[in-house]
């Protein structure tokens, strides 16, 4: 995913990418599997309590995905040719889905279909990716940003950043006008995670946060993680002598407006996460395989939610809403894990077809081919500027 010079390896971000993907993997099972969807009204057993533990402690995951990429590429040299590769990767897996529904469902192809297969970013067909896209194009300029600009100067454009899209989140009472002043949409765009970039890369540079050791951050992580569960129903636990209008507030707060990827509690437990897994000694014995498995961990994320597996996954797994608390969280992490494996399983076929193939070549044949052309529109032939 990005241009990458030999510097020393920092093994605490291939843990965070690969905790982070199964934690999409744990939203997607809870939500999407329709696990929450089961819970009653009203409902307050020890099974429906563990699943809100467990969707509000993975619901940092792209939080932590972006303050990785700022980890990462700060400082490097950008090559836009590097989403070449990406893009045929997203467009393979579209395909196959394109193929399924036209051959294995017998529906109706529209051009519309097509389109959307062959240009994935411009239909938006995984918005991850889609955002992903737009913060790599702009990689360049804002690491010239984070060069130029002091340490105090990173610091007062991070908290500036913060009181303009988090706390209006939860800052409004009567709900009468928009909070989203900067129109993050929740944070699925590229504008959130362009912040969240310049985040991780203040923690590469400057060490923002990162002065805590593993096990103080991983304390802050689950610190969050409860008062984000207080915030939706600790109303519940209030003594009822309380006045009606306490109550009434700290139910109106509770209604989930601190569970979002933009909310100051959700940021703060990607922060204290991504710490914990920077500053981790990483065993020698795990090095290696996770060198390996940190360039597959995008394509588990385009694969389990394609066409297949989401239409065989849908509401699947409802059932374990009616099992115990143990039960619920060994099958969770079980399903994800699986989940998980079986991703990176397909992408190794497919990464030996792209192979025999030699796409990779072919693509960078591609890449040249557009990168003299551009450099030819903005009077650059002498310059390998892309």
């Amino acid at each position: 995913m990005a241009d990458s010079p030999r510097l020393e390896r920092c093994h605490g971000v291939d843990v965070l990418k690969t905790i982070s993907m199964l934690m999409v993997l744990i939203l997607h099972i809870l939500g999407w599997g329709g696990i929450m969807a089961a819970f009653p009204d009203n409902c307050s057993s020890g099974t429906f309590w563990t699943a809100w533990i467990l969707e509000i402690g993975a619901y940092c995951c792209v939080n932590c995905f972006a303050i990785a990429t700022g980890y990462l590429m700060v400082g490097r040299k950008i090559r836009y040719r590097k989403l070449i590769p990406m893009w045929l990767t997203v467009v393979f897996y579209c395909g196959i889905g394109f193929l399924w529904k036209k051959y294995g469902l017998h529906e109706p192809i529209y051009l519309i279909t097509l389109l959307e297969t062959v240009f994935p970013v411009s239909a938006s067909v995984y918005w991850y990716f889609t955002a992903y896209v737009c913060l790599y194009l702009f990689l360049p300029f804002l690491n010239l940003l984070v060069e130029n600009m002091s340490r105090r100067q990173h610091s007062q454009l991070l908290v500036i950043g913060f009181l303009l899209s988090c706390v209006p989140q939860v800052a409004n009472i009567t709900r009468l006008w928009s909070t989203d002043i900067l129109g993050l949409n929740d944070g699925y765009g590229a504008f959130w995670l362009m912040y969240l970039y310049l985040l991780g890369a203040g923690m590469k540079k400057y060490g923002f946060f990162c002065r805590m050791s593993s096990g103080k951050a991983m304390l802050g992580y689950a610190a969050m993680v409860l008062l984000t569960c207080l915030s939706k129903y600790g109303y519940g636990l209030l003594p009822e002598e309380l006045p009606g209008i306490v109550v009434s507030i700290v139910r109106e707060y509770g209604s989930g407006r601190f569970i979002s990827y933009i909310s100051p509690t959700i940021v703060a437990e990607a922060v204290f996460l991504s710490a914990a897994c920077i500053n981790w000694k990483v065993p020698l014995w795990m090095q290696r395989p996770l060198a390996w498995l940190s360039p597959l961990i995008f394509q588990v994320y385009i694969i389990h939610i394609s066409k297949i597996p989401y239409s065989y996954l849908e509401n699947r797994f409802a059932f374990l809403a009616a099992h115990s608390p143990q039960v619920l969280v060994v099958c969770v992490l079980g399903i994800a894990a699986g989940i998980f494996s079986a991703c990176i399983a397909i992408d190794t076929v497919r990464f030996k077809l792209f192979q025999v193939l030699r796409v990779e070549q072919r693509a960078n044949c591609l890449a040249d081919w557009i990168v003299k052309r551009a450099n030819a529109l903005l009077g650059n032939e002498q310059e390998q500027a892309l």
